[in-house]
């Protein structure tokens, strides 16, 4: 069994952009957006092309560039490598979504015809705080639950739930995405090799990605000062908010109160329960 400790790197949008523009890391992205999306790769390797990060349909819109977009004959997809969590990059992220559908309408003909949006987050963290893998959002009817609009689609990839998880059942198990994107937040090669061993296809991308990284600084786009002040900050206010919620705890307080005061998903409240319970903590 594999115990090696890891720290969580997940890959910056710069590298990535790098990588995917590589011959095999296009081959690359299109079995994830395959394997995410649930389109063949036959059909989605078809004219499936790269487009101008600048979606703007307006010039005075700021801060207008995605990570990346691709466009083929049915489907728009833009792909978001996002770092850490805020308010101002869900909405940036949303912006982007609602652009990729106005710049489809150039006349009254076009509202028949727009194509449907896909917009892939994949995320160092979990954006909902209910510890899975995948959330898919659509525009739906609340009671009914009916779809109101079939041409857009978001979905949040949890690596940060892929970190976590045990290195012998990514290797063990079956699930082809998990796999293919554990490149993402593992940065221990050994690990990596062997997990990709016999598998040629992917033994190429981690080839590819390891020269690359060879002088990975210079592909930061992040400043390295800025990444460990948020993560210094972020740590403070996990520990402030477990703090207070084992405190709430012992004060036999409602689970859900303490996970909307605290900001912990609920599955981390119960987690912090039983530790008291079993007298961890």
């Amino acid at each position: 069994m594999i115990t090696t400790k890891r720290e969580f790197v997940l890959l910056t949008d710069k590298f990535a952009k790098i990588l995917f523009n590589t011959k095999i890391g296009q081959e690359y992205l299109t079995k994830l957006i395959s394997l995410i999306i649930g389109t063949p790769v036959e059909l989605l390797s078809q004219n499936f092309i790269p487009l101008n990060a600048h979606i703007s349909v307006h010039p005075d819109i700021v801060n207008s560039e995605a990570d990346l977009v691709y466009e083929n004959g049915d489907i728009f997809v833009n792909l978001e490598i996002n770092f850490r969590d805020s308010l101002k990059l869900n909405k940036k992220n949303q912006v982007y979504l609602h652009q990729l559908i106005l710049r489809q309408v150039l006349s009254d003909k076009d509202y028949t015809n727009i194509k449907k949006v896909y917009q892939i987050n994949l995320n160092g963290y979990d954006e909902f705080k209910r510890n899975e893998f995948i959330y898919r959002s659509k525009v739906i009817e609340e009671k009914y639950n009916i779809e109101r609009y079939d041409n857009l689609e978001i979905i949040d990839i949890n690596l940060y739930k892929l970190y976590e998880m045990d290195y012998n059942l990514v290797m063990k198990g079956t699930d082809e995405l998990k796999k293919m994107l554990y490149l993402f937040v593992c940065d221990n090669n050994d690990l990596l090799v062997r997990l990709y061993e016999g598998d040629k296809f992917m033994e190429k991308v981690l080839k590819e990605a390891n020269r690359l990284k060879v002088n990975i600084d210079d592909l930061l786009l992040y400043d390295k000062e800025e990444i460990k002040q948020d993560i210094y900050e972020a740590g403070v206010k996990r520990r402030n908010s477990i703090e207070i919620a084992v405190e709430m705890l012992k004060r036999n307080m409602n689970l859900k109160d303490i996970s909307e005061i605290t900001k912990l998903a609920l599955y981390e409240v119960e987690k912090l329960k039983k530790q008291i319970d079993n007298g961890e903590l």
